[in-house]
């Protein structure tokens, strides 16, 4: 018989807000264990970034390194993604019922995404090298269920952020069984293009959904 030894559990729960005290959506919140290894992953994790009436949906997508993304296009039109961030340099065309392999991001970090087609969209895979994340919801909370018992750096991101790298808040512990509630503060910078209204569908490559490369 086999034993695999299992550190008991416990959750983390945060909730985000700016300097004015506004709940603050779509912050990243990731543990970072500091007395123990995570153990590796069976499988390499999947997500989806989809493009969705001409934006990324979601407009924040955190993932842990090695995890496969796919791009669907949702849209009737074409996309054409790309990133010139460190983290993954790549350009992906996307037509509507002709899905793409999925991309390995295997490096942290924030990969910044962008369409060739459409200027206006704009979005984010953050990377990170723990398993251990959320995102805050409109109600700027997330939580993060069964922590094994043990030490860990909280660290919080926001595309609004005065700095483009995670911030790092405090160390917590998690013990068995316990419930950890933190409340944080993010100093954020006045939204810029992000998530700006589709406009019409007007122009030639929106009406017939293809572009020239």
């Amino acid at each position: 018989m086999v034993v695999f030894e299992c550190k008991a559990a416990g959750d983390f729960v945060a909730r985000v807000t700016d300097t004015q005290g506004v709940s603050t959506a779509n912050a990243v919140v990731s543990l970072h264990a500091l007395n123990f290894t995570p153990p590796p992953a069976a499988d390499a994790p999947r997500a989806f970034m989809d493009q969705r009436n001409r934006r990324f949906d979601p407009h924040v997508l955190p993932v842990w390194t090695g995890t496969l993304v796919n791009f669907p296009n949702s849209d009737e039109i074409h996309h054409s993604v790309y990133s010139f961030s460190a983290p993954k340099r790549f350009k992906l065309p996307l037509y509507k019922d002709m899905p793409a392999e999925p991309l390995m991001f295997d490096q942290s970090g924030v990969v910044t995404l962008g369409c060739n087609i459409h200027d206006w969209m704009l979005g984010y895979i953050y990377v990170t090298d723990t398993p251990y994340f959320g995102i805050t919801d409109a109600q700027g909370t997330t939580r993060v269920d069964a922590l094994p018992a043990g030490r860990y750096e909280v660290r919080l991101w926001h595309s609004h952020g005065e700095t483009r790298t995670s911030q790092v808040s405090e160390t917590v512990q998690v013990n068995d069984a316990a419930e950890v509630e933190r409340n944080y503060r993010l100093e954020l910078r006045a939204a810029s293009q992000d998530m700006q209204p589709a406009p019409s569908t007007n122009s030639v490559e929106d009406k017939f959904g293809r572009w020239s490369n």
